[in-house]
């Protein structure tokens, strides 16, 4: 049989809209003020630090940043964590399973936020309500 056809070519990434261009990326300590001005102004609960396993995806959140991320994971009931790494300026999407690190300067995770879905809450009343049982 002949061979399998080649994937199709990576679909790039769309323009910003005409006559805006990408704001460069700041460095971490300036992405980390930025962002704690960004979710405070939209009222998005936070921390620092780093969620483990339970991996939904990641992607590049730059423009955008946490608010996005926030917003994205908020948007898919089976995500209950995300992260946005001002390090990357990256956002990780989380479902059930793992567990949280702290916001350790040691190893950068002060520049990490870490928020939970309004999911999570719900996930975490119905985990008692069973425990009840």
């Amino acid at each position: 049989p002949p061979p399998p056809p080649p994937p199709p070519p990576p679909t790039p990434t769309p323009p910003p809209p005409s006559g805006q261009a990408v704001p460069p990326r700041p460095d971490k300590a300036t992405c980390k003020a930025d962002t704690i001005k960004a979710l405070d102004a939209a009222k998005i609960s936070y921390r620092f630090g780093a969620w483990e396993y339970g991996g939904r995806g990641s992607f590049n959140a730059w423009p955008g940043g946490a608010p996005e991320c926030a917003r994205k994971c908020q948007d898919d009931a089976q995500c209950f964590h995300w992260t946005f790494d001002c390090r990357k300026h990256r956002c990780s999407l989380f479902g059930e399973g793992g567990f949280e690190e702290d916001g350790d300067p040691q190893f950068q995770r002060d520049f990490i936020f870490l928020g939970d879905t309004t999911h999570y809450a719900e996930h975490l009343r119905r985990l008692g309500k069973a425990a009840d049982l």
